[in-house]
């Protein structure tokens, strides 16, 4: 879809055989304008505004854990209502990862804030302090 070599009317009829009564009409026009102006490229930031847009307008916080095991439903739960208290919004959407490098605990990005509750912040933090000491 993002090559310059097929014409934006082919684009247009494969978006339709893919997707065809799939889509509202705003979004097979958005779509069709997209590759009237060979811009199919750009769909991805477009819907990642949309979403954002749409989380801000339904006071929901996108919250970004990584952890070092998959969180129980019981943990995501507690999660939800602690990210709840601290976003002050009415509810959160969980972007959910698991890293093993994190030893121990996870990470919650919400926006520019993070918490850093894993093992390994704890020894990286750890590290730090005793090298402003030494």
């Amino acid at each position: 879809m993002v090559s310059p070599v097929l014409e934006p009317d082919a684009k247009k009829a494969a978006l339709l055989s893919l997707f065809g009564d799939q889509l509202t009409a705003s979004l097979q026009n958005l779509l069709k304008l997209l590759a009237d102006r060979q811009r199919i490229a750009v769909l991805d930031a477009v819907l990642i505004r949309f979403l954002e847009l749409y989380r801000e307008l339904r006071r929901v916080t996108l919250a970004r854990v990584i952890s070092a095991t998959p969180l129980t439903e019981e943990q995501q739960k507690q999660l939800n209502r602690r990210v709840q208290t601290i976003a002050g919004t009415e509810s959160v959407e969980f972007d959910l990862s698991v890293d093993p490098a994190l030893i121990g605990g996870f990470i919650v990005r919400m926006g520019s804030q993070v918490i850093d509750a894993s093992l390994a912040g704890q020894v990286r933090r750890l590290g730090l302090s005793l090298a402003k000491v030494g």
